[in-house]
């Protein structure tokens, strides 16, 4: 030990070590468009578009996306339950309001069967500069994905996933446009009926 100004000073402890190391700043979590539940509502006019895409807002920026989770609607016993898709994550263009820029070079496959899947993207490392963007989510219209419905017409075919959203309130503002498709024009247009996609996103800073 040794003395200044009146004080005894202890060298290095284990108390003094431990309180180092929980001096250093915890990360901040932080979840966006959080929904409890999925609801029974899904995008429909799938044969209209591959991409759908859901808006989100941070109070900061420059954080690190650490994992989306994602909302399908089926019918257990009758649907499939393993489907197949791909996660794009964009900006956001300042005139429109749409997805643009991809922040990734390319896609992110998912194989998933649960009706909440939850995606861990912290190895991709995916930092994201801007308090806007958009977490899409990419159809692939392939065998694996098809299921048949019995309609008056005869049988009609769709695919998985379908992702599920919440309607629109009659009072809320048509400005506010946080879903948005991509048709096969490659043209993304806002879905005005629905509020927002059953689409969260956890970020870390």
């Amino acid at each position: 030990m040794f003395f200044t100004n009146n004080f005894i000073l202890k060298e290095s402890s284990k108390a003094s070590n431990k309180l180092l190391f929980n001096s250093e700043p915890k990360p901040i979590i932080k979840f966006l468009n959080y929904f409890s539940n999925c609801g029974t509502a899904y995008i429909r006019r799938e044969n209209y578009y591959d991409k759908l895409a859901q808006y989100f807002h941070s109070d900061t920026s420059n954080f690190l996306l650490k994992e989306v989770e994602i909302c399908r609607y089926f019918l257990p016993f009758i649907d499939s339950d393993k489907c197949i898709f791909r996660l794009g994550i964009y900006y956001v263009d300042s005139l429109t309001g749409a997805p643009m820029n991809p922040l990734i070079d390319s896609a992110i496959e998912v194989v998933s069967r649960e009706r909440r899947s939850i995606i861990n993207l912290e190895k991709y490392k995916i930092y994201i500069k801007e308090r806007d963007f958009f977490v899409s989510v990419e159809l692939l219209k392939m065998p694996f994905n098809s299921k048949f419905r019995n309609i008056k017409q005869g049988k009609k075919i769709s695919y998985n996933p379908l992702i599920a959203f919440k309607s629109r309130k009659k009072n809320e503002s048509f400005n506010n446009r946080n879903v948005w498709i991509k048709n096969f024009t490659g043209k993304w247009e806002p879905v005005l009926y629905a509020s927002k996609l059953m689409i969260s996103a956890t970020i870390k800073y």
